[in-house]
């Protein structure tokens, strides 16, 4: 039996963008979040144009190294302009889970999940 390893990307105001995020202007302002990814000198060995701090880099590519899919929720899909039509990560196939059916533009290398399971207590999103 294969190793579950995750990594989460959240905030604590429950949302992973800043003010503005959409197609055409990714996660919003407030890129702070992320901007170690290209403020170092050394640059990744799987994710061309990451440029990270050496004691970074070599992390973040053994880490990013060992991912087998990336699972997303639809928001981040559509504020991410769908990844180009592949995933964020170079290797690993994108699963995008989602109460709303798939968007037209999806690709043969994103997989889409409507979710099936009804929750108490939460209020129902427009779609």
């Amino acid at each position: 039996m294969g190793k579950v390893f995750t990594a989460l990307a959240v905030s604590v105001d429950g949302f992973i963008t800043g003010r503005g995020p959409g197609p055409g202007h990714g996660l919003g302002d407030g890129g702070t979040l992320f901007g170690w990814y290209g403020d170092g000198d050394a640059p990744s060995r799987l994710f061309p144009g990451f440029r990270l701090y050496e004691p970074s880099r070599s992390i973040f590519d053994e880490l990013a190294g060992r991912v087998g899919a990336v699972v997303t929720g639809r928001n981040t899909y559509d504020d991410s302009d769908g990844f180009g039509g592949a995933g964020p990560h170079p290797t690993a196939p994108l699963f995008v889970v989602s109460h709303r059916t798939a968007p037209p533009e999806a690709t043969d290398e994103q997989t889409t999940a409507r979710a099936a399971a009804s929750f108490r207590n939460c209020p129902p999103t427009s779609d």
